[in-house]
């Protein structure tokens, strides 16, 4: 009895490290992800609205961002438009890429859900699941979320 007692204690302490660890990869990559995808989105709405103001206002659109920028002289102000233009673009594509890449959107589901998990198996533990299926449910919510760094180790001192 006390080495199953000994074993179900080490089940619980192996499941609460990687729930933490699931946790702090949550905290990082969830703000990571939000602000990319709002940068994808502001940058897109500020490339096409920089373009559509010359495209759709003509020479008096021109003429009013000349004088609301206070230009000085004939340089083109479209010029200036358009390059702005295309650094929101730029910045647009790059903040989707790199969410697209990193698939942020997965591994923030996966690690919620194997966090779910846990914290569902680490209940059953506590009530007496029987130590063959926690440890093999263990093992395959661990390998669900085999992205996700180890925590660093709680010291009891």
């Amino acid at each position: 009895m006390r080495n199953e007692n000994q074993a179900r204690q080490y089940l619980i302490e192996q499941i609460d490290a990687k729930r933490r660890s699931l946790h702090a990869f949550i905290r990082k990559l969830q703000p990571r992800s939000a602000r990319l995808t709002n940068q994808g989105i502001v940058f897109s709405a500020l490339a096409a609205a920089l373009t559509a103001g010359p495209g759709l206002g003509g020479e008096k659109f021109t003429e009013f961002a000349k004088q609301l920028l206070g230009s000085q002289g004939d340089s083109p102000i479209w010029r200036l438009l358009c390059f702005a233009a295309m650094v929101c673009s730029l910045i647009a594509s790059i903040s989707t890429s790199l969410y697209k890449t990193h698939q942020m959107d997965l591994q923030l589901a996966k690690a919620q859900d194997v966090h779910s998990k846990l914290e569902g198996l680490a209940l059953s533990v506590h009530m007496g699941l029987d130590m063959m299926k926690a440890t093999e449910l263990f093992t395959q919510y661990n390998n669900e979320a085999a992205f996700v760094p180890a925590a660093e180790p709680v010291s009891t001192s």
